[in-house]
């Protein structure tokens, strides 16, 4: 090592514990933020009103018009996400359920709110974003603040003009 790049051992120890308590620190946070739904429900919609093309839910029809299998739909989290699971049958008529400029959301009929996708600052918006593939999985993770949607929950999936509707919560 030459004088130029010498750094002060103790100097990069320290900084290396300071940016390791400062991440812990900020996920125990985050997970308590979470977990005891103290995030503000101003971003949950009251209005049952919505007008994406209805469509029905029966499987041949989401294939045949969608391109898509629905996989999964189930809470995850302590039940503060629902996590929505696809499988693209056909990359080409699944295309527009991956357009980044779509705000997909879940839609509960029995509380008559709607919820859109988990997306945290860091990370951002969690669903599946890629070229779709065929045979290939793919998420989308709405958020649940307040646990409204509970397992035996009815709710329509909304991604554009895609309404996967009646869908049973697992």
């Amino acid at each position: 090592m030459n004088e130029n790049t010498y750094v002060f051992p103790g100097k990069r120890n320290l900084l290396l514990k300071l940016l390791m308590s400062t991440l812990a620190l900020v996920s125990v946070m985050g997970v308590i933020v979470i977990a005891t739904g103290l995030l503000p429900l101003d971003f949950v919609s009251k209005s049952a009103i919505y007008e994406p093309e209805s469509i029905s839910s029966d499987r041949h029809v989401l294939e045949e018009r969608w391109g898509i299998k629905i996989e999964s739909l189930q809470l995850s989290a302590a039940n503060h996400i629902v996590d929505f699971r696809y499988r693209v049958i056909d990359p080409i008529k699944a295309a527009p359920l991956f357009i980044r400029k779509t705000k997909p959301y879940i839609f509960d009929q029995s509380s008559n709110r709607k919820f859109p996708v988990s997306s945290p600052p860091k990370v951002g918006p969690m669903r599946s974003n890629a070229n779709p593939q065929t045979n290939r999985v793919y998420f989308v993770i709405f958020k649940n603040p307040g646990t409204f949607i509970k397992s035996g929950n009815i709710v329509d999936v909304v991604i554009g003009d895609f309404n996967a509707k009646d869908l049973i919560v697992e």
